[in-house]
């Protein structure tokens, strides 16, 4: 989605353009870039390379693999400890290592062009800090960050369809997924979390609403009770794992790059949604949650 403002930004910003001087002009000064590893697929490289050429962008298509493996043997060198996804322990460190090796090079290549990195962080991945800092969350402005995921989903769907650009037809075709894990493991973003248009939910509920764990849960499972089967633990065990991970993620939430307000309540601590860093992370009300969840008669 940050591609495609940007792209109509230049094209609002030069009406007077042709479409090929307009896309003279955009491959001059917008760029973007894949970083593949082991566990980078064929369909996002190629979903990346096709958007950014209808966009008309200066695309770069890199490997970070090798660089993975040096960090990981300097890390064993210096600890003694050699990482393995077979170690649950040992999940996030190789994770979040080539995230932040993609954040370094494409800093460098803001740099050798001078520009200003654009962060792609949505709302829903700021809410429960499901970002890598240092890794996704590298950049100057951060446009996505009061956009929830739903609604990114909605809108790619809309300018698909309203400005003709076939190239989504590919993004939309990919399940949203970091690609940080092994293939054989078929992580995706809502398998790791949550369905995002429930994420959203909890999040308005929580933020703009104010509500604590259990009124967030009695409040909605009217409406989302045949989609969980009627099973109230699952619905209590989403929304518990919510609210930890919304409380865990403030200090990351500090940190991302400025945004702008685009909806009616934003996640910025700088000037919309102040919450303390360290708290107790709902622990009282979280257990209000399940003896919500363990009693179909209320």
């Amino acid at each position: 989605m940050v591609a495609l403002l940007v792209h109509r930004a230049f094209r609002y910003d030069r009406p007077d353009l042709g479409d090929a001087a307009l896309a003279a002009h955009v491959r001059e000064r917008f760029f973007t870039a894949y970083m593949g590893t082991d566990h980078s697929s064929t369909a996002t490289r190629s979903a990346a390379a096709a958007l950014a050429a209808e966009v008309g962008a200066t695309h770069y298509d890199g490997a970070i693999q090798g660089a993975v493996k040096t960090h990981l043997d300097i890390l064993r060198d210096m600890t003694g400890v050699q990482l393995s996804w077979s170690d649950p322990a040992h999940d996030i460190p190789l994770q979040n290592v080539q995230a932040r090796l993609r954040g370094s090079l494409i800093w460098m290549v803001a740099n050798l062009h001078g520009a200003l990195l654009l962060a792609t962080s949505n709302k829903s991945e700021a809410a429960v800090g499901y970002a890598t800092m240092d890794g996704d969350t590298s950049g100057g402005l951060s446009p996505l960050t009061d956009v929830p995921k739903s609604l990114i989903a909605v809108w790619l769907a809309w300018a698909a369809e309203f400005h003709g650009y076939d190239s989504l037809a590919q993004v939309l075709a990919t399940p949203a997924t970091a690609e940080l894990r092994p293939a054989e493991q078929a992580q995706t973003d809502e398998g790791d979390l949550m369905p995002y248009d429930i994420l959203d939910r909890l999040m308005y509920q929580f933020v703009q609403l104010g509500q604590d764990p259990a009124e967030m849960a009695r409040a909605l499972w009217p409406t989302l009770r045949e989609r969980y089967g009627d099973d109230r633990s699952a619905f209590a065990d989403h929304v518990a794992l919510f609210v930890r991970k919304f409380c865990f993620a403030q200090w990351k939430r500090e940190r991302f790059a400025i945004s702008f307000r685009v909806t009616a309540f934003d996640l910025d601590p700088k000037g919309g949604f102040r919450f303390p860093p360290v708290q107790a992370p709902f622990t009282e009300e979280l257990e209000e949650l399940r003896a919500w969840a363990s009693d179909p008669e209320e």
